[in-house]
């Protein structure tokens, strides 16, 4: 595409090139990715593939962002003889399957790699879907785990307060039991003399 992008003045035909096709090679590769990077947008893309001094907003710039097919064929038309023409297409044609040998050995070279890529997505994807299920199933569990706590602790508060109640009734009948009692301990304590032991008795009381 070098040669129709150099403009309508460049009347090389495919055999011009005193390199040959193999010299060609690389200069079509770098083409090429200067090409895939227009395509996807890259910063670097604009300047790719095309020769220094060129303007960046030419629309006959074939490997510029602003080609216009339009004006660049209008501008053939007027400016170009027709063998001129006829030598362009036919050197268009065969950078076109150039590139398009050059795009297909890209492809073919990064086919492991799209299949690694393509390979470690859907494993992702089934790791992350497992990962969701198990947290499903730990948020289920910790569900579970809530509701029986709640219950455990209700059952234990329920317990908690009947205890205490038990306590203090047990508390008081001990206190009744001693007041029953304290009559005779008096008067025993009289009997015996023990006089503080029966001061005791009746402060407790």
């Amino acid at each position: 595409m070098a040669a129709a992008a150099a403009g309508p003045g460049t009347g090389s035909g495919p055999g011009d090139s005193p390199e040959g096709p193999e010299a060609e090679a690389p200069e079509r590769r770098r083409k090429a990715h200067g090409m895939l990077k227009i395509y996807y947008g890259l910063s670097e893309g604009e300047t790719a593939g095309r020769p220094a001094g060129s303007d960046p907003l030419d629309p006959t710039d074939l490997n510029g962002a602003h080609f216009d097919p339009e004006v660049y064929l209008d501008k053939l038309r007027r400016e170009c003889p027709l063998a001129q023409l006829m030598d362009s297409e036919t050197d268009m044609v065969r950078q076109i399957r150039a590139l398009d040998s050059d795009m297909q050995t890209l492809v073919y070279e990064n086919y492991n790699k799209f299949i690694s890529a393509t390979d470690t997505i859907r494993k992702m994807k089934n790791d992350f879907r497992k990962m969701e299920d198990e947290m499903d199933r730990l948020a289920t569990n910790m569900a579970v785990i809530t509701d029986f706590s709640a219950r455990i602790s209700a059952t234990l508060q329920d317990r908690h307060e009947r205890i205490t109640k038990l306590a203090g009734v047990h508390a008081l009948l001990r206190k009744l039991q001693f007041l029953f009692e304290l009559p005779s301990r008096l008067t025993k304590c009289v009997e015996l003399g023990a006089y503080g032991q029966a001061v005791r008795y009746q402060g407790r009381a």
